[in-house]
């Protein structure tokens, strides 16, 4: 344990340094001084206050570096999570999409966010969207409460009616829906989505379908009957799925 006059002497260091954090017109002194006092705070674990205020900073660069520190400070997450919450209607895109991240890394006490996070699933900015469906599937692996409703057949009609980047995110849709609705029709669009000419929507739909095999492991045989009679593409992406599923690869 730090001696007394060690902890003395953090105070006074701490106290330069969180003005610095707080005030400096130079943001590159003000992540300095951030740097800076996580070091500190492994001396003074108490010492995490300056954290908590600097996670609803304005600054973009400010708000995000605590958000991805914040696992360092051994911060409590009661603690963190006011100030986590108000990022996620942070103006810069990429603090919402940390702040989303950060919330789900929280543990239990993260499932009272859920409803905040769900409302980034509509944001403009696909990669926030995307940190959402995966913040909120860690919160909450059954998709119960984060699809909002939104059922796998909703999934697939949006697979069918969009393209790019809502692709994608129906495919993450349906990774976690997939198995409740139409199940014949929904792996049918999967596997046709693996001979996609964009590789991240191929790799999407490999994923759902890594997802859905677990829960409906008589799929196995259609997706060997594609291996066999697909095109060449849709045969190496099934490859990738049964080396990379458990169960699957021998």
């Amino acid at each position: 344990m730090a001696s007394g006059a060690v902890l003395a002497a953090c105070d006074v260091k701490s106290t330069r340094l969180e003005l610095i954090a707080r005030f400096d017109p130079d943001p590159a002194d003000r992540m300095a001084a951030i740097q800076a006092l996580v070091r500190l705070s492994r001396q003074k674990p108490s010492s995490y206050g300056i954290f908590v205020e600097l996670l609803a900073d304005p600054s973009r660069e400010v708000a995000a570096e605590v958000a991805q520190i914040r696992p360092l400070l051994g911060m409590p997450p009661v603690s963190a999570l006011p100030g986590l919450s108000l990022l996620l209607n942070h103006w810069h895109p990429d603090v919402r999409a940390t702040a989303a991240l950060a919330i789900s890394d929280l543990g239990a006490v993260a499932t009272e966010y859920q409803a905040e996070i769900a409302g980034l699933l509509d944001d403009y900015e696909p990669s926030v969207r995307e940190a959402a469906h995966l913040a909120l599937k860690k919160i909450a692996p059954d998709g119960e409460v984060w699809y909002r409703g939104r059922g796998a057949t909703d999934w697939l009609k949006r697979l069918g009616a969009t393209d790019g980047d809502d692709r994608l995110e129906a495919l993450l849709g349906l990774a976690v829906t997939g198995d409740t609705g139409p199940v014949d029709d929904i792996f049918g669009a999967l596997l046709k989505e693996l001979g996609s000419d964009d590789e991240r929507v191929r790799y999407r739909a490999a994923w759902a379908i890594m997802d859905i095999i677990p829960r409906r492991p008589a799929l196995i045989t259609e997706l060997r009957a594609m291996e066999a009679h697909g095109s060449a593409t849709q045969a190496g992406m099934i490859r990738y799925i049964v080396h990379w599923t458990p169960g699957l690869n021998p």
